[in-house]
């Protein structure tokens, strides 16, 4: 039985699709702005306080406790 593997080209283009992917998401989770950094980066762009589940469930504990 032969297997068939993708070619060294496919290979690379993959990567760098993996790879611009990547840079997008956390362009968009840390930054407030400019996720392709198409300004130079300052402390200013980043976000202080990330985004997630985590914050969600952490407020629902404090609301309870006031309750």
């Amino acid at each position: 039985m032969k297997t068939k593997t993708l070619s060294p080209e496919l290979l690379h283009k993959m990567d760098a699709c993996w790879r611009a992917a990547n840079h997008l998401s956390v362009g968009r989770i840390y930054l407030y702005d400019n996720p392709l950094l198409k300004q130079p980066l300052t402390i200013a762009d980043v976000k202080r306080m990330l985004p997630g589940h985590w914050l969600c469930g952490r407020s629902d504990r404090s609301r309870d406790q006031q309750q």
